[in-house]
């Protein structure tokens, strides 16, 4: 049974957001490893006919390997702390960025008559995600089966 507050507000789900959102961030990350790893390559093969370009390129491919490395493990725990929320009253849209900033969307039922989802591209039809209208202009995007949580918000617009 979902809990109940002392409005009235009962949980109904949490969702995370699709998956899908880690893909660019993984091949931007896997590109910069690859830059970083070409760099050590010419600092070993440049070792023994130009020192000072061996010393730049290994220096350069270090500090772009930490970077490439604390960049991409600070979006992973930044882009996993993403939520959707969804009660009988409101639907919650909470998303951080470590150290930098925090933003919560808070849509209400109150005043709302319809939600809707849409899906647009190949990608979004096969990978089956998509974002979430609502009728005050706000949207949700990469929310899993979209069409699948327009019928759970529209559940719980019934029952206020």
């Amino acid at each position: 049974m979902p809990a109940t507050g002392a409005t009235g507000e009962e949980l109904l789900a949490v969702v995370h957001e699709h998956w899908i959102k880690y893909a660019a961030p993984f091949f931007v990350g896997l590109i910069l490893l690859m830059i970083s790893v070409a760099l050590f390559v010419l600092a070993g093969i440049s070792a023994h006919h130009a020192m000072w370009l061996s010393h730049t390129s290994f220096v350069t491919g270090l500090l772009l390997l930490l970077a490439t490395n604390h960049w991409f493990f600070a979006m992973l725990l930044s882009e996993n702390s993403a939520r959707i929320i969804i009660t009988n009253k409101r639907v919650i849209h909470l998303r951080t960025r470590l150290f930098i900033h925090e933003e919560m969307k808070e849509i209400t039922f109150e005043k709302m008559r319809f939600v809707d989802a849409k899906m647009h591209g190949l990608l979004q039809v096969l990978f089956r995600y998509g974002t979430v209208w609502f009728e005050n202009g706000a949207s949700l995007t990469y929310v899993p089966h979209p069409n699948r949580m327009v019928k759970q918000i529209q559940q719980a617009m019934g029952m206020k």
